[in-house]
């Protein structure tokens, strides 16, 4: 029976000169192609989602202990005593804070 392999999938709408792309990531991914084509532009791309995601264990630690809301308000509160927000959890919490507060608005 063969072993079924599980890669991420990454899909890429209107991010520079990609206006549609949706590119499986294996272990070992090569790109191919012509000069200008974007592929240093898409491995920046990667770079960035890989380097910028929170520690998803510990946001959902966080969560489970703490209501989502309440953490990124105690998130929000910190920031404007202008205490320095290093933790990605609360940086996380506070942008999605700040996503619901302006859809509700």
């Amino acid at each position: 029976m063969e072993k079924r392999r599980s890669y991420t999938t990454l899909h890429i709408y209107d991010f520079g000169p990609f206006k549609e792309a949706h590119v499986e990531l294996a272990p070992l991914t090569i790109f191919i192609g012509k000069n200008s084509l974007g592929k240093s532009m898409l491995l920046y791309l990667i770079w960035v989602l890989e380097t910028t995601l929170p520690d998803f264990d510990e946001l959902y630690k966080a969560v489970d202990e703490m209501s989502g809301i309440k953490l990124a308000e105690n998130c929000l509160s910190a920031m404007k005593e202008g205490r320095e927000i290093r933790d990605s959890i609360c940086k996380t919490s506070l942008n999605v804070y700040q996503k619901l507060s302006k859809g509700m608005g």
